[in-house]
């Protein structure tokens, strides 16, 4: 692994912004003609019923209370998520394509890099949901294309929300006092250079390592979807004084602070990127997590090539012009191998730990044994042995994964699950659908086992393509794998087939083994029976101490009768749901899987979780919180303002409340965007 030292402002710049466009409750001296005078409010109001400019009463307390947190700039979504002591850090992507974010787009292109940061002000631990005003819709460019925090009143008898958002850490290698200079991965037009050189816009997770008793200094390690992708580990402690910033001009075209300084949380003292090269580079980094031993594990998202109708693509390897391959993911990939070998399919696709966070070259091991696909979210649960898997992707599985041993994630069984939809609840709307789980057992084995299948097609390159074959597994292998399988795997009397058979060139006619169910987990469990059809289950987590407490009855003072593993879906959409016509039967064919939602009016994705149960076994699936439609022809956007749209991240916190983080939903279904901004969200669940 190699490793860089970063470029950045040893206390980093903070920015509020507050007081223009009606961010904050109060009024601050500004010129600037993009500034909105908010009006006064009313001085016979009670405040913890209503919202006391607008009139209308604020949402219940308790369960059912949902309240936007914090807005997005236009064209991007939240990422990254994580509490530590109170602070909530997260991570906006950066685009160029908008061109509100450019230089020419009149705002100085302050979101066109991306930003590593979070709320500063009263524990995000403490706010209470229904006792802050949610984030209103933008009226103007001005407001639309910043971050927005929620506010509340202000004085001690409201006791309402007092947060404000500031920056660590700003992806900028051409003005390098504002951040941490470049992260790399290859730029689409130099892939056949293989030269590093580009920015990364793209963070997708945040995990802070303690470095001392207390939790006041540490590492916040920042992951990258790139290629080939890295982290950044950047030390941080808690501010002994708040900094005195300067004041900063409202001015048209200029995001600014209105001369409203905020304290600076955190001292920013460094930061590194490491890249990975020693074990031949990750790729599309998705999602990170803390294991309960307190290590960083994070996804690979991409590069696994294959769909629900396939295995690993067979054109891998194949070139039209004798140099790099036509797929520019392996391209990027080549730049990073050892020994200028061709990439390998099979390293691709795993969980990945950083199991040493502190040493100068962190120790990064690859999680073979927990299978293969589109990673994303991985939650240990306290037993740390029993993992739930989410793969991100068109036709999803959620997978199970139990160690062997506790905090020995290289040994142990993969299981996917079978999905039963309640029987009366055929082609319904996705918030009165729940589901019931059968776990199919794919496979155990050990990293070390898959390794060592996996370095047999380490060897294979441009030169051994062969048009209508592949030298990657295929489908007839699957289809040999599970007949053996069935028949209770016999050590004599199966094999994978040849070529001629339909089997791949590397394994052809050899004994059958497991590497099935662990380099082509997706194949696996649907020859196996299990459900193929999530449409990008995401953001699957849950509070450990949360279910520690339901299960084991220890660690949280308070009682939890029942825990949950909670998911996102952002869309309602491929195999797991039909729209309907106006007499609510299919469209077209109707659905014949096992996952069939009416898709006319859940386009906007949803909240489901799992209760825990004994041996922290999950087998049932029930809905939170959909997101909702509006006709097509009356609105801009397709989903509700009001309602989550696109959710794709959730933090759980102690009390059961839920953060939700929305990715940005670009302009489809007819050119109308899923929402105008994307949002964060608190929200009470309902028991």
């Amino acid at each position: 692994m190699r490793k860089y030292q970063l470029s950045l402002l040893a206390t980093a710049m903070s920015v509020a912004l507050v007081g223009c466009g009606g961010d904050a409750r109060q009024h601050v001296e500004c010129d600037g003609p993009s500034c909105i005078e908010l009006p006064e409010k009313p001085q016979d109001c009670n405040k913890l019923l209503y919202d006391c400019e607008t009139g209308l009463p604020r949402p219940p307390e308790g369960p059912g209370a949902l309240m936007r947190l914090a807005t997005a700039p236009l064209g991007i979504g939240f990422s990254g998520l994580e509490i530590r002591d109170g602070e909530l850090f997260f991570a906006t992507r950066g685009y160029e394509e908008y061109g509100n974010m450019g230089a020419n787009g009149g705002y100085g292109g302050f979101y066109k890099q991306a930003l590593i940061g979070g709320l500063y002000g009263e524990s995000i631990d403490d706010v209470v949901v229904h006792r802050f005003r949610s984030v209103e819709r933008g009226t103007d460019a001005y407001a639309n294309h910043r971050i927005r925090i929620a506010h509340g009143a202000g004085d001690e008898t409201d006791a309402l929300i007092q947060r404000e958002y500031h920056y660590l850490l700003k992806a900028d290698g051409d003005d390098a006092h504002l951040g941490f200079g470049a992260i790399e991965h290859l730029q689409e037009s130099n892939l056949n250079t293989g030269v590093l050189e580009s920015l990364s816009q793209r963070p997708v997770g945040n995990r802070f390592v303690a470095s001392n008793p207390e939790g006041t200094e540490g590492y916040l390690f920042s992951f990258w979807d790139t290629f080939p992708g890295g982290f950044t580990r950047t030390q941080i402690a808690r501010a002994a004084t708040a900094p005195e910033l300067p004041p900063v001009e409202c001015e048209e075209g200029v995001v600014a602070n209105c001369d409203v300084p905020v304290v600076q949380s955190w001292d920013v003292a460094g930061s590194e990127f490491f890249d990975l090269q020693a074990l031949q580079g990750t790729a599309g980094i998705a999602a990170s997590q803390m294991t309960p031993w307190q290590t960083p594990l994070f996804a690979e998202n991409s590069v696994v090539m294959s769909t629900s109708k396939s295995t690993s693509s067979a054109t891998w390897n194949q070139s039209t012009d004798g140099l790099v391959a036509d797929d520019p993911y392996v391209a990027a990939l080549q730049a990073v191998q050892q020994d200028d070998r061709f990439p390998n399919p099979y390293r691709y696709g795993y969980q990945v730990e950083i199991t040493e966070p502190t040493l100068e070259i962190p120790t990064v091991v690859k999680h073979f044994a927990m299978g293969r696909f589109e990673q994303h979210s991985a939650v240990i649960m306290p037993d740390r042995q029993t993992v739930y898997l989410s793969q991100r992707t068109e036709d999803g599985v959620l997978y199970r994964f139990v160690a062997d041993a506790p905090e020995h994630l290289s040994e142990g069984t993969l299981f996917a699950a079978k999905v039963n939809q309640d029987s009366d609840t055929y082609l319904d709307h996705p918030e009165r659908v729940e589901f019931e789980l059968e776990w199919i057992e794919l496979g155990h084995t050990s990293s070390a086992q898959v390794e060592a299948w996996i370095s047999d097609f380490d060897g294979i390159g441009l030169a051994d393509f062969v048009d209508e074959q592949s030298s990657y597994l295929t489908l007839e292998d699957v289809k040999a794998w599970s007949r053996w399988v069935d028949a209770g795997r016999p050590a004599d009397g199966h094999s994978y087939p040849s070529v001629e058979e339909g089997g791949n060139a590397t394994t052809a006619s050899e004994p059958m083994d497991d590497r099935v169910a662990f380099l082509e987990s997706r194949q696996a469990a649907i020859a196996q029976g299990a459900t193929a059809e999530w449409y990008n289950l995401s953001g699957l987590t849950a509070n450990l101490a949360r279910v520690e407490k339901a299960i084991e009855g220890t660690g949280l003072s308070d009682d939890v009768e029942v825990a949950y593993l909670y998911f996102a879906i952002p869309e309602f959409f491929g195999s797991m749901a039909q729209a309907l016509d106006a007499s609510h039967k299919p469209t077209g064919s109707a659905p014949s899987g096992d996952i069939r939602l009416d898709y006319s009016n859940a386009k906007c994705g949803g909240i489901y979780r799992m209760p825990v149960q004994e041996g922290y076994e999950v087998t049932r699936i029930e809905p939170v919180i959909m997101g909702g439609d509006l006709p097509f022809a009356d609105h801009q956007y397709r989903c509700d303002w009001d309602q989550i749209t696109s959710p794709q991240e959730i933090v759980v916190r102690n009390d059961g409340i839920l953060i939700v983080a929305e990715e940005y939903k670009s302009s489809n279904n007819g050119g109308r965007g899923g929402q105008q901004n994307a949002s964060m969200w608190m929200f009470h669940p309902v028991d």
